[in-house]
This record gives structure tokens, C-alpha cells and sequence, in this order.
């Protein structure tokens, strides 16, 4: 199962990076918990030159880098100034143990968030003359419900499934956080229909952690890259190269408080 699981990841990075060398854009994501108005969470997620740069906009402030022809990962923590690489094939790894570890305990939510068995159903709608599509995701112990929309360049949607689906495993893997499992479903569900998300909600209804839980996240898509967007580029890349190499293990420790992006 494990064997097969790196064959079909490392068969959709390969499909993935040819995709990831087209259109240019981003993706601006505010993330909320329950009817809170101001978001707990605000990142950039930039598409640029077959690489993607994830900022971390709210404290402490990361950029992600995600290199996908190289295979590897950089985290780049501003305030201190360091920097850890981890390869794709290692966050795999990393991933299937979190997600092996979680279907053998006794918490509904890990187990549930491992393998949720969702039943999907789908709507087409229109709203402010924009179609969009609604997909529901449900399971006993997590529900996801998504609003879609037909990007503008085709491409764009695998590119997403890439970025959202090696960012899920890489949360997964920090302390605090669920296995990757149902996101993952999610994104395919959405790359199939080559759909982009305006809007993510999860909820994990009354009973599993004794109340209900609500996470949700806005997505907007802008296809044009400003000058400020080129140079946040130019400084993250400056960044990778200057910035003191430390090890995952130890960049993570104590793990950073924030990043569990449960809508994103």
C-alpha cells in the first residue's frame, strides 16, 4: 500500500510540474473559526515560474517554497532567520506514518480525518452571473462543504491539486495537527472538475470533541501578479540562500503555533 501510494504521488509530481510552468497567478486566503469576523489565519499563495512561494502573512510569519522540479520543500521562519528543507519523498513518508498512526487510535476525528469515506454530492448554480459548483463532503465525523469555480487558465486547477495536496501533508506532520487524509480527497474531488475553491468549510459536528467545531476560508484569485508579488519572489529567494540550514526535526521543535490551516 505504501510502495503504491509513492508511485502515484511521484507520478503526479511528474504530470504536476509540466502544469506548474504556465499562467502566473495567486490566491489571497483568510481563514476564520465559527462566525468570528476578523481571520485567525491570512496567507499569499503565489504561482510564479513553475515554483510556488506560500506566505504566511499573520504572526509568526513563514514562507513555504515549494520547488516542485527539484522535488523538495523550504520552510523559511522570518524571525529567526532559518531555513529547513525537506524532499517531497520524506514528507510521504512522514505523511502515511501520521496517517497510519491515526486509523490505530481511538479518536473519531484522527481516524475520521485519515480516512473520512465521504459521501460527495455535487451542484451546479449560478450567483452574480458566475457559475460556480457546490460540493458536499460528508462523513459522520467531518463535513466539508466547497464552492468551486472554473479558473481561467485550465491548468490552474492541477496546479492547486499540488500545492494544496503537499500542503496538507506538510500540516499534517506538525504537532497538533490531523492527518491528511480527507483534504486529499477533497482536492482530487475538485481536480476532477477542474475547479478552483472561492470558499472551504469543514465541520466537525457536536460529539466528536463535545462540541461543534467550524473553520472556514475564502479564497480569492487574482490573475495578474503585481510588482510587490515579483519582489516578495526576489526576497524569499534571497532568504533561501541566506538564512542558517537547520534540520525539519529541529525547526519544527517546539512546533509554530498558527499553522494549522484547516480551510486552506
Amino acid at each position: 500500500m505504501r510502495c503504491a501510494t509513492i508511485v502515484c504521488s511521484a507520478l503526479l509530481t511528474m504530470v504536476v510540474c509540466g502544469a506548474l510552468r504556465g499562467e502566473d497567478f495567486r490566491i489571497d486566503t483568510e481563514v476564520f473559526i465559527g462566525s468570528e469576523k476578523k481571520p485567525v489565519i491570512e496567507t499569499l499563495t503565489i504561482f510564479a515560474d513553475g515554483d510556488i512561494f506560500d506566505f504566511l502573512l499573520t504572526k509568526p510569519a513563514e514562507i513555504t517554497v515549494f520547488n516542485p522540479s527539484h522535488g523538495k520543500l523550504t520552510l523559511l521562519n522570518i524571525e529567526k532567520k532559518q531555513r529547513a528543507v525537506i524532499t517531497t519523498e520524506e514528507l510521504l513518508d512522514a505523511a502515511i506514518s501520521v496517517q497510519t498512526e491515526a486509523l490505530k487510535s481511538k479518536n473519531p476525528v484522527f481516524v475520521a480525518a485519515a480516512k473520512p469515506g465521504f459521501q460527495v454530492q455535487t451542484e451546479n448554480f449560478e450567483e452574480n452571473n458566475n457559475k460556480l459548483t457546490r460540493l458536499k463532503f460528508e462523513s459522520k465525523v467531518i463535513q466539508y462543504n466547497v464552492i468551486g469555480e472554473a479558473p481561467r487558465h485550465p491548468n490552474a486547477a492541477r496546479d492547486f491539486r499540488y500545492f494544496a495536496d503537499w500542503y496538507a501533508r506538510l500540516n499534517s506532520v506538525r504537532a497538533g495537527n490531523l492527518p491528511a487524509g480527507a483534504r486529499l480527497e477533497l482536492n482530487e474531488a475538485l481536480f476532477k472538475q477542474g475547479l478552483l475553491p472561492t470558499r472551504i468549510e469543514r465541520i466537525i459536528p457536536a460529539g466528536s470533541y463535545g462540541r461543534q467545531i467550524e473553520v472556514h476560508s475564502k479564497h480569492l484569485v487574482n490573475w495578474r501578479l503585481s510588482f510587490d508579488d515579483r519582489r516578495r519572489i526576489e526576497d524569499a529567494t534571497t532568504d533561501l540562500v541566506n538564512f542558517e540550514l537547520v534540520t525539519f526535526e529541529q525547526y519544527c521543535r517546539p512546533a509554530t503555533p498558527g499553522q494549522a490551516v484547516a480551510g486552506k
